[in-house]
């Protein structure tokens, strides 16, 4: 798939009030929650939303990030635009959220 073709699929996946996520880290994995709140073309706003972190039962450090959708975090807002592989964050990509929840690990 070309990555003009892979950016057209994107278009398709972002919409108005999806959940997207955004995960980096090195030795642990942080996951952050945004809600798409306007759409313009290939333009998003989005607002980051509180998630729960629910501990893996057994593994020392280890969970899952569930986002709650509508529940905003101050009123920041950024706009990206959609590319192939996402929306450009410094770290990586946000993308549209295809499960419940996502992995995450820390540090003490």
């Amino acid at each position: 798939m070309t990555k003009d073709e892979m950016k057209a699929e994107n278009l398709t996946k972002f919409q108005l009030g999806d959940v997207l996520y955004y995960s980096w880290g090195f030795d642990q994995t942080q996951v952050e929650f945004f809600q798409i709140t306007k759409r313009t073309g290939a333009t998003i706003e989005a607002r980051p939303i509180e998630s729960e972190i629910t501990k893996d039962d057994g593994l020392a450090m280890t969970g899952k990030a569930t986002p709650t959708k509508g529940k905003f975090i101050g009123s920041r807002t950024i706009t990206k635009r959609i590319g192939a592989f996402g929306a450009k964050m410094d770290h990586g990509y946000l993308r549209p959220l295809e499960s419940e929840s996502k992995q995450v690990s820390w540090y003490g």
